[in-house]
């Protein structure tokens, strides 16, 4: 029970000890993960028919949204609403329709700390790619990205590219533009290696895809991930589906892990201390080094590194408000909090 609900498959270990439920799982520990998975259930319903709420709302005023992982993952590759575990609802739209979202949202009765002013905006805008909007009775929070990535990160650079190649999904009866099965795989795995692979919900949701995509372009995908400088990135999250779920992968991917020993030695490593919590902040202190190293080409290394350590985030522009004349002290801000939490904070 510990171990489910810590790496937040307690859905799935619901759904899986169900038929042997009455005479294997003691009574009180079942009551207890059924209650679980009904009141995720109940949240994740609630969700999806406010994404869609959202997305209609927004269609009305010219704005496409396109939801991705949230509800549109769970019932696309889990095939139900109720076996995965999320706690926002992820939202990208054009930078240019930024502003008339932002808009729309207000006027649905959302709220963020996003400051008004044009000019303050802008400056946001230059350093981050999402902005949590939030409802008083809402579900759960709303992320709205303009970019998929960081701008410094090479994997997704080419943004219209991501656009073209949208596909259609279905939401409360209603159609969607969603990611394209390629793109979304990709993003599990760039999601997977920023949280340093935490919780096995995000090996989950790899393994997943690959198994409820047998059409997926595997070719067409590991020949964008290297043009991008992203294969290790993908390969490492395929293994560890491949390692710690059995997911069985194609042969593209295995020809392209034997030539690249790096992916796989990791995924060994990570899968032997995955389910020993205390090793976690070990795991997150190496991955802050290790990350640069999963992309391919010594510009985009350093590229990627520099913007990590300086280019602060939501979290760190929230925790230090600054005037405008000292707003460009966000990146030492961001590099001392880095510091804190990956070397001078103790993790429980």
């Amino acid at each position: 029970m510990r171990l489910a609900l810590q790496h937040r498959v307690f859905s799935l270990a619901f759904k899986a000890l169900s038929p042997h439920a009455a005479e294997s799982v003691p009574p009180a520990e079942w009551d207890r993960l059924r209650t679980h998975y009904f009141a995720n259930l109940t949240k994740n319903l609630a969700a999806r028919k406010e994404l869609v709420h959202v997305i209609d709302a927004l269609r009305r005023y010219a704005v496409t949204a396109v939801p991705y992982k949230g509800p549109v993952l769970a019932e696309k590759t889990y095939g139900d609403i109720g076996l995965r575990h999320f706690n926002d609802l992820d939202v990208l739209v054009r930078e240019e329709d930024l502003e008339q979202t932002v808009s729309v949202l207000q006027r649905l009765g959302y709220e963020s700390e996003l400051p008004r002013r044009p000019s303050v905006i802008n400056r946001y805008r230059r350093f981050l790619r999402d902005y949590a909007f939030r409802r008083p009775d809402s579900p759960c929070p709303l992320e709205i990205q303009w970019r998929l990535v960081q701008k410094y990160h090479p994997v997704f650079r080419d943004r219209e590219a991501v656009w073209n190649r949208l596909r259609d999904a279905v939401l409360e009866e209603v159609t969607v533009r969603t990611l394209s099965p390629e793109d979304a795989l990709l993003v599990l795995c760039l999601h997977g290696l920023y949280h340093s692979w935490e919780h096995l919900q995000m090996v989950s949701d790899v393994a997943e895809s690959v198994t409820a995509g047998p059409l997926l372009d595997w070719p067409g995908l590991v020949d964008s991930a290297r043009r991008q400088g992203g294969l290790r990135i993908l390969l490492l999250g395929l293994l560890l589906a491949r390692d710690l779920l059995e997911t069985a992968l194609p042969p593209i991917v295995l020809e392209a892990a034997a030539a690249d020993r790096f992916p796989a030695e990791l995924a060994a490593r990570i899968s032997a201390s995955f389910f020993n919590g205390s090793a976690y902040l070990l795991q997150a202190r190496s991955f802050f080094f290790l990350e640069a190293r999963m992309i391919a080409g010594l510009g985009n290394r350093v590229r990627y590194f520099g913007g990590r350590i300086f280019t602060p985030n939501e979290e760190d522009m929230g925790a230090l408000t600054l005037p405008a004349g000292l707003f460009l002290l966000h990146p030492v801000w961001r590099a001392a909090r880095l510091l804190k939490k990956y070397f001078f904070t103790n993790h429980q």
